[in-house]
């Protein structure tokens, strides 16, 4: 008879690698090349998975009242929403303002909120071109009531892969 060992040895190890992945994403500790924002051209990924606290923050803004849960999206979740970044400047053409047209969102520092409405789960995408102003960008929902492009988000749905729901901040 074969033993199991081995096998419960590489499968500890391989629930630990992902375990430590999971964190890396959601603590964003690793240092990330920064971009200096949307005029610079650079395609960059800087973004993080805010922690489930900052949902009180979101619903008082975004969530008009609504109660919302958190949940915890996979790796893949996180992959297939930053590779579908596309389809937000395909939603931004529809706005007749150039001004609140998003061009490439990857120029953007993004913040992404796993939350969940009526057992639907979606990811809250807010983004922004600086964080000059936001050194806690990583932890915190980052809320800004005006500043054309600078400020905008987007709701991704993983069960269908399609991003909607793009709003751009209003020039103050």
């Amino acid at each position: 008879m074969k033993s199991i060992w081995p096998k419960i040895a590489l499968l500890v190890l391989c629930c630990g690698a992902l375990g430590f992945e999971l964190w890396h994403l959601r603590s964003g500790s690793a240092p990330v090349a920064r971009t200096p924002g949307p005029a610079a051209g650079s395609h960059e990924r800087d973004f993080v998975l805010l922690p489930a606290d900052e949902l009180n923050l979101w619903t008082k803004y975004f969530g008009s009242g609504t109660h919302a849960e958190g949940w915890e999206p996979t790796l893949g979740d996180m992959n297939d929403a930053e590779g579908a970044l596309g389809q937000i400047a395909d939603l931004s053409k529809n706005d007749a303002d150039a001004n609140r047209r998003v061009d490439d969102p990857r120029n953007y520092y993004r913040q992404y909120l796993a939350v969940a409405v009526d057992g639907k789960r979606k990811l809250f995408l807010n983004a922004v071109c600086s964080t000059d102003q936001n050194a806690n960008w990583r932890k915190r929902l980052v809320i800004a009531m005006d500043g054309g492009k600078c400020f905008w988000h987007a709701v991704y749905d993983p069960a269908t892969q399609r991003y909607s729901d793009l709003t751009v901040n209003g020039r103050g």
